[in-house]
């Protein structure tokens, strides 16, 4: 990917883009994770009904 970046932007500018899509990345994700967690900085402690859904079985419910 780096490559494609590098012929379209230029050999600086095209590390630049890559090097920043992945940081803001990483502080979307966190920013995403920071505010569906209970316990998040300045955070109402709910977590919507459709993170609830999709983060798996309940701990009673497994069976060993």
């Amino acid at each position: 990917m780096v490559d494609r970046l590098v012929i379209a932007y230029g050999d600086y500018w095209g590390h630049w883009v890559n090097a920043a899509s992945f940081f803001g990345n990483v502080i979307l994700i966190a920013s995403l994770t920071t505010s569906c967690r209970p316990h998040g900085i300045g955070g109402r402690g709910v977590i919507p009904p459709q993170v609830m859904y999709f983060s798996g079985p309940s701990p009673g419910s497994w069976s060993i």
